[in-house]
């Protein structure tokens, strides 16, 4: 699965917890900077929840950790690991 594809799911995924109309909360975070840096607990339980849909296991390690910092980040990491790439 693409990058774009895991970053819109995640992006929907983070609306609905947030309560907010995914476009609105899209152009928001692409406002701040085209990763749309979203540094919160909301985007952790938004991309284990994407993670789970599609069967990847994330394992907190300190390699992943900077990739929540942002949707784009990741979303770049869920599409390694479902290619099965390493996350480091």
């Amino acid at each position: 699965m693409s990058v774009v594809s895991f970053r819109n799911e995640v992006m929907a995924a983070l609306a609905r917890a947030k309560r907010r109309n995914q476009a609105e909360l899209e152009r928001e975070l692409m406002a701040a900077g085209p990763e749309c840096t979203f540094d919160s607990i909301h985007l952790v339980r938004a991309a284990v929840r994407v993670a789970r849909e599609h069967g990847i296991v994330l394992k907190p390690t300190p390699a992943i950790a900077p990739s929540f910092k942002s949707v784009e980040g990741v979303a770049t990491l869920l599409s390694s690991l479902a290619r099965g790439q390493d996350a480091a």
